[in-house]
């Protein structure tokens, strides 16, 4: 029994490692902290990638305090333009159905300005759900600074 289950594991982490050497991120963004707006201090968190065979991943969660809100997003799609990235996905909880609804889409935009104490604050927007732009048409949704908070864009 041992040599089988060793046999069948070798050729499935053969697998996985091949997959994730030929399918590396082509553009990723990331970032998180918070930010002003509406009235009350925001919490986004995100991370993206588009890989070389065009599939996006990633994970996004924002607590929206304004409407006392928390979702979590399955980033679907990416788009990168310099140092600029818009990230959007589907709604997938939500702790308020009755203000965001689960099975929403989500857009939003990032811009990187670089690190450290010399460089100007990094940027996003709020967010944007329900039907609308999508992350290839590159909206040009309006930005503000962190609160507190990095980005970065690859």
């Amino acid at each position: 029994m041992k040599t089988l289950r060793v046999t069948m594991a070798v050729p499935t982490l053969l697998a996985v490692i091949v997959s994730v050497g030929t399918a590396g991120p082509v553009h990723w963004a990331s970032g998180g902290g918070t930010v002003e707006y509406a009235g009350a201090l925001n919490t986004h968190a995100f991370t993206a990638q588009i890989d070389s065979d065009g599939s996006v991943k990633g994970q996004a969660e924002f607590q929206l305090r304004y409407i006392d809100t928390t979702i979590h997003v399955e980033v679907n799609c990416l788009t990168v333009v310099g140092n600029e990235a818009w990230v959007g996905g589907t709604i997938t909880r939500s702790s308020n159905p009755a203000q965001v609804g689960v099975g929403l889409p989500v857009l939003f935009r990032v811009q990187d300005n670089g690190e450290g104490d010399g460089h100007p604050p990094d940027l996003t927007s709020q967010l944007v759900w329900g039907a609308g732009p999508s992350c290839s048409t590159t909206p040009p949704f309006g930005l503000i600074e962190w609160t507190n908070g990095n980005v970065q864009v690859r």
